[in-house]
């Protein structure tokens, strides 16, 4: 498991990097290829890993706490485990775990499409103050126009954002639909009743 954690470390600071990289400007398609890369290594981390708790959960019942007792080292990870055999009705073979590390990738696709059309290519009105002066209004530049003392510019900027928004509200219909699906893929095949339910015994 300390080895995991190395290998994990080293992946977050891959794939963090790459992200943000993209993040500086989403119009940058090396930036979009180097998401992509990241992706692509958080994808073959979990897929590397996807064996461990399976085999963990073969152990007869008592063994890891007879381990706690016996190895020092792995009370780092009690917590961890302890929740972990908590799930164990939930933990899938293997095999079968590998096979649904690798559908993340796919199952990311709705995000990446919203990120690409929320912050490279969805482009809103310009907006006018109160004295009729114009300003370029973009998603990370909204924040600052929202609290202005100026009313009419804190009214414009916000029709301009949500009418922009509005214009393909069918695609960010289509977008959460695909999400509300892949939530409820998972939590199917995890053994749960519902999306909702399987959330709920995650974070509990």
């Amino acid at each position: 498991m300390n080895l995991r954690d190395e290998a994990g470390r080293l992946c977050d600071k891959i794939t963090v990097y790459c992200f943000m990289k993209r993040d500086e400007d989403n119009n940058n398609t090396k930036g979009q290829e180097l998401a992509d890369l990241g992706e692509r290594v958080s994808v073959e981390y979990n897929s590397a890993t996807a064996f461990i708790y399976p085999e963990i959960l073969e152990l007869e019942d008592g063994t890891i706490d007879r381990y706690f007792d016996e190895v020092a080292e792995l009370k780092l990870y009690k917590h961890e485990l302890e929740d972990l055999i908590r799930q164990k009705k939930h933990v899938l073979s293997d095999k079968e775990e590998e096979l649904l590390s690798k559908t993340a990738e796919m199952s990311q696709g709705f995000e990446n499409i919203f990120k690409m059309l929320s912050f490279a290519d969805l482009k809103f009105e310009t907006i006018k103050d109160s004295k009729g002066k114009e300003y370029e209004l973009t998603i990370n530049n909204f924040s600052q126009f929202i609290v202005s003392k100026d009313r009419e510019l804190r009214k414009n900027a916000f029709k301009s954002l949500h009418n922009g928004f509005m214009k393909y509200k069918n695609t960010y219909g289509a977008m959460l639909s695909s999400k509300i699906k892949s939530d409820v893929f998972y939590a199917t095949v995890r053994g749960f009743k519902s999306a909702l339910e399987g959330h709920y015994f995650q974070t509990t």
